[in-house]
C-alpha cells in the first residue's frame, strides 16, 4: 500500500479533487458491475496476488479494500478531534 501510495504520489495530491476522481472512478465501476449478467459476473482473470478470481469477486475485494480505507479514514478524524464527513 504505501509502496503504490508514494509511486502514485497520493500526498502531494489535492485532497478534494483526489476524493471527486475516486468517486467518479468508483461510480463508472459499479455502472459497469450493474450491467454485467451472472455469466460474465463468473469470467475469471488473473489479479496479482489473489491468482484467478471471478469478477465478482473482483467487485468484493474493491469493497474490502475501499472499507479499510474509510476504517482508517475514520480513526484518524478521530484521533484530530474532528467529526468525519458525510
Amino acid at each position: 500500500g504505501g509502496a503504490i501510495a508514494a509511486r502514485r504520489a497520493y500526498p502531494g495530491q489535492d485532497l478534494t479533487l483526489a476524493l471527486q476522481a475516486f468517486v467518479e472512478a468508483r461510480g463508472r465501476n459499479l455502472v459497469l458491475l450493474a450491467g454485467l449478467d451472472a455469466r460474465a459476473l463468473a469470467r475469471t482473470a488473473r489479479f496479482g496476488e489473489h491468482g484467478t478470481i471471478t469478477i465478482a469477486r473482483l467487485a468484493e475485494l474493491m469493497a474490502e479494500h475501499d472499507a479499510s480505507h474509510r476504517g482508517e479514514l475514520e480513526d484518524m478524524f478521530q484521533a484530530l478531534g474532528v467529526p468525519a464527513p458525510g
